[in-house]
């Protein structure tokens, strides 16, 4: 995984493991986890403010992304991952468990790409 500073940039476009961005971490670049095609889950620490467009683009095996409850501008739920007020949809993951997904109340925008491949 490619970082600059505080900055995660990029992860090996075969990972295939788990992915834990490191604590202190503040933001994550466009199509960070670009082709990351076996990537399973991805952690997110509470020092992320700041996801780029695309970040998750081609995570085709993502089941589910978390985030510390204690970040300031993320949640999940389920391994949704949501704008913090959960009024945004920033990623569904492709893999995650289940026929159908409801869009809960109070969603008002969804990322481009939150639904990729589903």
């Amino acid at each position: 995984m490619l970082y600059i500073g505080n900055h995660f940039i990029s992860a090996y476009q075969g990972k295939s493991t788990p992915c834990n961005i490191k604590s202190g971490t503040k933001t994550i670049a466009d199509s960070a986890f670009f082709a990351c095609g076996d990537l399973p889950n991805i952690t997110i620490p509470k020092s992320v403010t700041s996801i780029g467009d695309e970040a998750f683009y081609s995570c085709l095996d993502l089941a589910s992304i978390t985030v510390d409850p204690d970040n300031p501008a993320y949640c999940s739920e389920s391994g949704v991952l949501y704008s913090k007020e959960k009024t945004e949809i920033i990623r569904f993951p492709k893999e995650k468990a289940g026929d159908s997904f409801a869009i809960p109340t109070g969603v008002i925008k969804i990322a481009d790409g939150a639904f990729e491949d589903c």
